[in-house]
């Protein structure tokens, strides 16, 4: 695939599931053997797990919206520069912690014949630990 398509896959991640928080796109974009690089440490990393972790977090954050800002290719790596801001959490477990939720990350994306295969994502969010 070219570098072009490759961005564009990764374009339709954050339009179809992130901004439009739907999950079955998910099955299109995702390798069966998708793995989540940025998974914490002895947590299962998969695709399914990758995708219940972000239906909770589409959950919490029902305003949630992305906005890219920069990508850059290289044969089968797309890097994304972002920016997000969630006006309002919805089902946190302490919903008066965090009422918004703005700031920016990176995410960096291996495709391989038009699905992502490896996904690496850092989030900055000023006034939140680390």
């Amino acid at each position: 695939m070219s570098v072009a398509e490759n961005k564009a896959v990764v374009r339709r991640f954050y339009r179809q599931v992130l901004n439009g928080h739907r999950i079955e796109p998910l099955d299109r974009l995702l390798a069966a053997e998708f793995v989540d690089l940025g998974a914490s440490p002895g947590q299962p990393c998969g695709r399914d797990e990758f995708k219940a972790a972000l239906c909770s977090f589409l959950e919490c954050f029902p305003d949630l919206r992305f906005r890219i800002e920069e990508q850059i290719a290289e044969g089968d790596r797309v890097v994304t520069l972002f920016s997000f801001s969630a006006p309002a959490c919805g089902k946190s477990a302490d919903a008066s912690a965090v009422r918004s939720a703005d700031g920016s990350g990176l995410s960096i994306e291996r495709i391989v014949n038009g699905k992502i295969v490896t996904s690496w994502l850092q989030l900055g969010v000023p006034g939140l630990p680390d």
